[in-house]
């Protein structure tokens, strides 16, 4: 995962600090940043914690690093994103935010209005 080592020297964190954070071994985290083993949900809720970014953010699935809250937040993150809608799906921590290409936004709104006329 390299956001990882982007995140931890971004901090000018060494690996054997993050690890000990996290409780456990400086190699375990090695093969973290570098790919070669996967961290549990557990490990990856502490590491998004810990850095301040979304799961998601964590595993590459959005460049999105903080899923917002309120309606001025999900503003801002319409202004930050190249996105002209977000949809959030899920909740608690399984929340998402996912960023729906230009395209599907006429089909997603027609589909919501019909929902909302039922």
């Amino acid at each position: 995962m390299e956001r990882l080592k982007e995140l931890r020297t971004a901090r000018g964190l060494l690996q054997k600090d993050v690890a000990a954070v996290l409780g456990i071994d400086r190699t375990t985290y090695v093969k973290y940043e570098k790919g070669q083993s996967e961290p549990s949900f557990d490990i990856l809720t502490k590491l998004a914690d810990y850095f301040g970014v979304s799961v998601d953010y964590l595993l590459g699935k959005t460049d999105i690093k903080k899923a917002p809250h309120g309606s001025e937040a999900l503003q801002q993150l319409l202004d930050e994103s190249n996105a002209n809608m977000v949809v959030v799906i899920g909740k608690g921590k399984e929340r998402r935010i996912i960023e729906v290409p230009a395209d599907a936004e006429e089909i997603i709104r027609s589909t919501l209005e019909a929902f909302k006329n039922k």
